[in-house]
């Protein structure tokens, strides 16, 4: 595994980093670490340098639609024209709408691990 000191992290445009560990764990800021935070048998990894947020498509909001509609058992729609005709004409609205949650989960970010160790 490559390994980076923290004034190389930093000096490379590293901002975060990461317990060592194969489940999701908190971001910690590089410059927030102390010398004794080094002694953790769990070690740190560098994490990506851009953050990366979660978004959504137009075509997963239709999907979902369509297959909310076409799952109804209560309606013998074997040629899914249902989903069609609630569809119909929604193209701008579907875009609005996907703007509008993606605006929305914007704000939360996250920042993946690398293979890189951070060392002191």
């Amino acid at each position: 595994m490559e390994k980076l000191t923290v004034k190389q992290a930093l000096e490379q445009g590293y901002e975060y980093c990461a317990f060592n560990v194969q489940d999701w764990g908190h971001v910690i800021e590089i410059t927030d670490l102390t010398p004794e935070d080094f002694e953790d048998e769990r070690g740190y990894v560098l994490c990506d340098k851009q953050p990366t947020q979660y978004a959504i498509s137009d075509s997963q909001i239709e999907d979902s639609i369509v297959e909310h509609i076409d799952c109804q058992d209560e309606f013998n729609d074997e040629d899914s024209e249902l989903s069609g005709i609630a569809l119909e004409g929604c193209d701008d609205l579907l875009k609005q709408l996907t703007d509008k949650i993606n605006k929305n989960l914007s704000v939360k970010k996250f920042w993946f691990q690398t293979k890189i160790q951070l060392v002191p």
